[in-house]
């Protein structure tokens, strides 16, 4: 028998699109921004702070006690989940947003298909609907002093598949 994931009314889009377990809790994004939290069967709740813009969500990764997200326009969400709690993550102070293309404008809105943490946390690996892969160092203290830049491997000739980069081993040491 096949269970269906239901959201509560008002809960938004059901049109899922990523998901991962962070902090014991299971968090899934939809195609208008949604952030939810679900358990087995049902919804637990909208992550207040999610950006809920309309805009599709597509990747979805943690890094230490962060949870980032991104997708349309380019723009990556930071939120934190040092705190104890859900609604730790609903407070704005807890999540911060950065435009990839506020650095490199040439991006204009491209999309971002996904995300990669290497291990030691330190680098974030990004990749675009425009056949880019971008990297940025995840060690600076605010998100706005984040630094963002191409990396160079001639390896794609069509778009990057959902993420292909994650199954990638590296043998440069800059992602160890």
């Amino acid at each position: 028998m096949k269970q269906e994931i239901t959201a509560k009314e008002n809960q938004g889009s059901t049109h899922y699109t990523c998901h991962v377990w962070a902090a014991g809790k299971l968090y899934v994004c939809t195609n208008q921004g949604e952030i939810l939290q679900l358990d087995s069967k049902s919804c637990k709740g909208r992550i207040d702070c999610s950006p809920n813009d309309g805009l599709a969500i597509e990747a979805i990764v943690t890094s230490g006690k962060k949870l980032i997200t991104g997708g349309e326009n380019n723009s990556l969400y930071f939120f934190n989940l040092e705190s104890e709690g859900s609604k730790s993550l609903c407070e704005r102070q807890n999540m911060e947003a950065i435009t990839i293309s506020s650095q490199l404008p040439e991006l204009g809105n491209a999309r971002i298909r996904s995300l990669a943490v290497s291990r030691n946390n330190s680098w974030l690996v990004i990749s675009l609907d425009n056949n880019q892969l971008i990297k940025a160092e995840l060690t600076a203290q605010n998100v706005e002093h984040t630094k963002f830049e191409y990396l160079h491997y001639n390896a794609h000739s069509a778009a990057v598949i959902h993420n292909t980069y994650s199954n990638f081993r590296s043998t440069d040491s800059t992602f160890a």
